[in-house]
C-alpha cells in the first residue's frame, strides 16, 4: 500500500516540474502539449509492444475511450485558463476536483472517506488557498475562470475513470492509449497551427527539452501514477494530487531562483502535512469492499 502513495508523489513531484521546462521552450503551449503526449504515446506504446501489454483495449473500451479524451480537455482548458486568470487562481479553481472526488467516491467507487482523510483533503485545500491567495486581487476574466471549472470537472472524472481502468489493464497499457487517444483528439488543434519541426530543428534544445517532457513526464510518470492509483483509494490520489502544484513551486525555487514568500511556505507546508498524513495512516483507512480489484488473468499467465 505505501509502495502506492510513494508511486503517486513520485508521479506528481516529476509533473511539478513540467512549469520550469516549458518556459525554456520556444513554443506555443498548445504545440508543447500536443508533442508531449506524441512523444510519450510513441514510447508508450513501443514500451508496450516489448512487453506485450499494449493489447487492443477488450474490455471497457468505452471508458478508455473517453478517459483520452477527458485526458485532451482537461489539459486544454487548464491552458486556456492559465492564458485568461493569473496562473495561481486557475490552479486554485482546478484543484477543487479532489474535493469533487471525495464527495462521489463512496457511490462511484464505494470508498469511505475517513475523518483523518477529510483532514488532509482541508488542510491540502487549504494550502492551496494560500499558495494562490498573493494573486488573487483585481477583476477575473469570466471565460478563464468556467475553463479552470471544465479542468476541475475534467480531472475528477479522469481520476475516476483511471480508477476503475486500474482494475482491467496494466498501468503502461492505460498510459499508452489515454495518451494515444488525447493526441488523436489534440491533432486537429495541431494541425490548424504551424507545426513545431521546423522550429525544432533550428533549436536541438527545444527538441531535447521536449522529448524530456514526452519521456520522462508523460511515459515514466504516467506509468508511476496508474501503478499508484491501482492500490491506493481515488480520494487519497485526488489529495496527493496537491503535491504538483506544490513540487512546482520548489522546482521553481531550486531552478529559477524564484523565491516563494511565507505565505506560500506556510501553504505548501500543509500540502506537505496532508499528503503525508494520507501515506502514514491512508493504508489504514481502506475497508475491505474498496480494495483493489485484481485485474482478470490473461490467456497464458
Amino acid at each position: 500500500m505505501t509502495r502506492g502513495y510513494l508511486c503517486l508523489v513520485a508521479a506528481g513531484a516529476i509533473w511539478g516540474s513540467i512549469g520550469v521546462i516549458v518556459r525554456e521552450i520556444p513554443l506555443p503551449v498548445h504545440q508543447v502539449v500536443f508533442g508531449r503526449v506524441l512523444l510519450g504515446s510513441l514510447l508508450l506504446f513501443a514500451y508496450g509492444a516489448i512487453t506485450g501489454e499494449a493489447r487492443w483495449p477488450e474490455r471497457a473500451p468505452l471508458l478508455l475511450l473517453g478517459s483520452g479524451v477527458l485526458l485532451a480537455l482537461n489539459w486544454l482548458a487548464l491552458f486556456t485558463a492559465f492564458r485568461r486568470v493569473p496562473v495561481a487562481v486557475a490552479i486554485l479553481v482546478a484543484y477543487i476536483a479532489p474535493v469533487l472526488v471525495a464527495a462521489i467516491a463512496r457511490p462511484a467507487l464505494g470508498e469511505r472517506v475517513s475523518s483523518a482523510s477529510a483532514a488532509a483533503l482541508g488542510a491540502s485545500l487549504l494550502g492551496i488557498g494560500l499558495v494562490a491567495a498573493p494573486a488573487l486581487r483585481g477583476r477575473l476574466d469570466a471565460v478563464g475562470v468556467a475553463a479552470a471549472l471544465a479542468s476541475a470537472l475534467a480531472f475528477a472524472a479522469l481520476l475516476l475513470a483511471g480508477k476503475i481502468l486500474t482494475r482491467l489493464y496494466p498501468p503502461s497499457a492505460i498510459a499508452a492509449w489515454q495518451t494515444g487517444l488525447a493526441t488523436l483528439a489534440l491533432l486537429p488543434w495541431a494541425l490548424g497551427t504551424d507545426l513545431p519541426s521546423a522550429r525544432l530543428l533550428i533549436s536541438p534544445r527545444a527538441g531535447g527539452l521536449l522529448l524530456l517532457l514526452g519521456a520522462v513526464h508523460t511515459a515514466a510518470a504516467g506509468i508511476l501514477y496508474f501503478r499508484g492509483l491501482s492500490s491506493v483509494p481515488a480520494h487519497h490520489a485526488g489529495i496527493l494530487a496537491y503535491l504538483e502544484p506544490t513540487s512546482g513551486i520548489l522546482w521553481a525555487w531550486a531552478l529559477l531562483g524564484e523565491s516563494p514568500t511565507p505565505l506560500t511556505l506556510l501553504g505548501g507546508a500543509l500540502v506537505l502535512a496532508g499528503g503525508a498524513s494520507l501515506i502514514l495512516l491512508g493504508g489504514h483507512e481502506q475497508p475491505p469492499g474498496a480494495a483493489p480489484l485484481k485485474r482478470p488473468s490473461e490467456p497464458g499467465e
